[in-house]
């Protein structure tokens, strides 16, 4: 399931992205969350895949907020849903019950053994370049495209933590009891190395090319900046001149709703916070002492983590 932002985060159909306006890929919900079909819908336009193959997990009920939904009742194609929880799993399989060409599967997607996608989908005869992967975990993403070795579909869509700066690169631990979720850098430094490109981005979503498919159809790459314009989720923390520190974005979790606090942010007292240039004579004492503490108090850390290694 996708994270719920605030309401008034909420992107409407016509929300886009540069680089999808770039291709002519204009986000669309029918079933999806955040324009994915629209994207989709043209991507696969782009490419020349009138109707193809899909498997997508986590899928829940397999209606809402679907990648591959509308595929399915709208464009033909067939394909594999996968979803763990075994009670959404039997909400499901009713819900694909007028599609025969969609299978179902209840199991866990991981990154070993017979939890290995690639070993999942060798027991029900996927083909290895089918057309679209869509992946939904809520957290080991990353780690599972990454185990990915014999399947190579022509499009990815892989959900990234929204809350991360684009030029963060972090990769959440390689373990099915946390759920962090790892930046749009470290999936487009992963998507690179496997051989795709990163062509588009919605709010939580980023949409991959096999890179050898997009450079048939003239798709460039693109910097990843131009790619996710959509920063409404992003909670920044930033030093300003006069050394107060600002918390700039959303302060309040969206996932559990809890009104995050930041204590002890503020090093300086109000009273020394004054662009260093500008300090008066009396103030210059007192910061001079402060620096001189933090000094004190960050050898005395290195020294710790030293001995503790």
């Amino acid at each position: 399931m996708k994270p719920a932002p605030q309401p008034s985060e909420r992107p409407g159909n016509a929300s886009t992205t540069t680089a999808a306006a770039s291709l002519d890929l204009q986000p669309l919900n029918i079933y999806s969350q955040f324009g994915e079909d629209g994207i989709l819908n043209d991507l696969f336009l782009r490419l020349g895949v009138p109707r193809g193959y899909f498997v997508e997990f986590g899928a829940w009920d397999g209606i809402q907020m679907s990648n591959t939904h509308n595929l399915v009742v709208n464009h033909g194609w067939s394909g594999l849903l996968i979803e763990a929880d075994p009670h959404a799993f039997e909400t499901l399989r009713g819900n694909m019950a007028p599609h025969p060409d969609v299978t179902c599967m209840c199991a866990t997607v991981g990154f070993d053994g017979a939890e290995r996608l690639d070993a999942i989908l060798q027991g029900v005869s996927v083909p290895e370049e089918f057309e679209l992967l869509s992946i939904d975990v809520d957290g080991n993403d990353y780690h599972i495209w990454d185990a990915m070795g014999s399947y190579r579909p022509q499009v990815i869509v892989v959900e990234f933590n929204p809350t991360i700066p684009t030029h963060v690169d972090f990769i959440q631990p390689r373990d099915h009891r946390i759920k962090q979720g790892s930046s749009i850098l470290a999936l487009a430094r992963l998507g690179v190395r496997k051989g795709y490109r990163a062509v588009a981005a919605t709010l939580v979503n980023v949409v991959f090319v096999r890179a050898d498919l997009a450079d048939s159809v003239g798709i460039a790459a693109l910097p990843l900046e131009m790619i996710r314009t959509n920063h409404a989720l992003e909670t920044n923390v930033v030093q300003l001149l006069d050394g107060t520190i600002r918390v700039v974005g959303p302060t309040r979790g969206i996932w559990n709703g809890i009104e995050m606090r930041f204590p002890g942010f503020q090093s300086l007292p109000r009273f020394l916070r004054v662009y260093p240039p500008d300090a008066a004579r009396w103030q210059r004492p007192f910061l001079n002492l402060v620096e001189r503490e933090s000094r004190l108090r960050a050898r005395a850390k290195a020294r710790l983590a030293r001995r503790h290694r």
